[in-house]
């Protein structure tokens, strides 16, 4: 049986994924601003760094997530969650 987190650990962890959650936007507003710049240079979407970036803030953005959810007790702790944290990081 898995322990459950004190009030204390979950503020901890609340605080931790509102700063996450925070720099998710304002790096996402960056990625916005370089991205219609690529645009309105190239006028196309085929750009590498371009997706990279978006890639990276999606990956960070499910991974946050999943790990909130799983210090809240929402998702049990399986092979299968962490398997696929460490596929997600490898992305």
């Amino acid at each position: 049986m898995a322990a459950t987190p004190h009030s204390l650990d979950l503020d901890i962890v609340s605080i931790c994924f509102g700063f996450s959650l925070g720099f998710c936007v304002l790096t996402g507003s960056k990625a916005a601003r370089q991205t219609f710049a690529i645009y309105r240079r190239t006028h196309s979407l085929r750009n590498l760094y371009m997706w990279m970036i978006w890639t990276e803030v999606i990956v960070n953005l499910v991974i946050a997530i999943l790990s909130w959810l799983f210090i809240r007790g929402d998702i049990r702790g399986s092979f299968g969650l962490f398997f696929s944290f460490s596929k997600i990081v490898t992305i």
